[in-house]
């Protein structure tokens, strides 16, 4: 999908780790939606979840691209 490769792009051009909510403002788009898409190239394996944990006790997610020679290193086996 378009909004899935936009998505990607801004993951890859942001010096940090995103939240749902950065990829939603930059994206211009709902976070519900932004979330959809988070999720589909989690589930393909184009970016990665991190777990952020608050001092106070909680956590948030942020999300980067999976490393490109991963990717690749993954692809090789399935294929």
């Amino acid at each position: 999908k378009e909004l899935d490769k936009e998505v990607f792009m801004v993951l890859t051009d942001a010096p940090d780790p995103l939240t749902v909510d950065d990829i939603a403002d930059a994206v211009d788009r709902e976070r519900s939606t932004a979330y959809r898409s988070v999720q589909r190239l989690l589930q393909s394996g184009f970016i990665q979840k991190e777990q952020v944990n608050y001092e106070q006790g909680g956590y948030y997610h942020v999300y980067r691209p999976t490393d490109p020679d991963r990717i690749a290193d993954d692809r090789r086996l399935v294929g």
